[in-house]
């Protein structure tokens, strides 16, 4: 299946926080100073989880080498292990601290609205 981030495997959903906010920006009321402030948001967003995916993507391959290598360097395969762990932790965060920024961007009752609209997922 598709990825957190658009890629496949690692068993994550593909989601985009600010998606749903930006296609209901009507139905939220959202003002031209919230969706410049939140489409700003997506792209600073973006390009942190593309450099995230090719740290990710890097590691994968230094750690395939490095398990099929005549001598294993345990420790660097621990290592490795370790840093691709960090890149997923770092990029999970990254998507809660862009949820709460869009969600700062909006007014109490436009919030209310998204809570209300996205209950049920």
């Amino acid at each position: 299946g598709q990825g957190f981030y658009g890629r496949s495997g690692h068993g994550h959903q593909k989601h985009d926080p600010f998606k749903h906010v930006l296609n209901f920006r009507h139905q939220l009321g959202l003002t031209p100073v919230q969706i410049n402030a939140i489409q700003r948001q997506k792209f600073e967003f973006k390009k942190r989880i593309i450099q995230l995916m090719a740290e990710h993507d890097v590691a994968h391959l230094e750690l395939n080498q490095s398990i099929h290598s005549e001598n294993i360097d345990e420790n660097r395969v621990r290592e490795i292990g370790k840093k691709i762990a960090g890149v997923k932790g770092e990029m999970i965060m990254l998507n809660i601290e862009a949820k709460l920024q869009v969600m700062r961007t909006l007014t109490p009752d436009q919030r209310k609205k998204v809570s209300q609209m996205f209950s049920m997922h």
